[in-house]
């Protein structure tokens, strides 16, 4: 009488994934080129017909909706992100940095960066 299900988990570390954040670092977050290159790499797990996939890097929740896209609905999506943001909130907490401010607040951005386009790319990636 056991509650547990037995599951098989794939993990999938490869160069091939790391072209991935080349993709989100150069504002491609969208589009035939990406779905095109997401779909070879999604091939073999989802032909093991995965019920989940967990995006374990900070680039792969741009492309998240692309992913869900190839997946399919079916398909649960872990985003860490979500986690990643309360556990800052608890940081700040526990500093009493947290301000108990309800109005939306301002970002400043700063980089060792010349590079407009990398500067660009930063406030793209905020915003999205």
């Amino acid at each position: 009488n056991t509650r547990f299900q037995i599951c098989q988990v794939l993990i999938n570390l490869c160069k091939t994934w790391l072209r991935l954040a080349d993709y989100v670092e150069k504002g491609i977050f969208d589009g035939e080129e990406i779905t095109e290159f997401l779909k070879g790499l999604l091939a073999p797990s989802l032909e093991k017909h995965v019920d989940a996939i967990v995006l374990g890097c900070t680039h792969y929740p741009f492309v998240e909706k692309v992913i869900q896209r190839i997946a399919g609905p079916d398909v649960k999506i872990f985003n860490g992100a979500h986690g990643t943001a309360l556990e800052l909130q608890r940081r700040l907490r526990i500093a009493e940095l947290l301000t108990p401010s309800i109005e939306k607040g301002t970002v400043e951005f700063y980089s060792s960066s010349t590079n407009p386009e990398t500067i660009k790319l930063c406030h793209q990636l905020f915003e999205a």
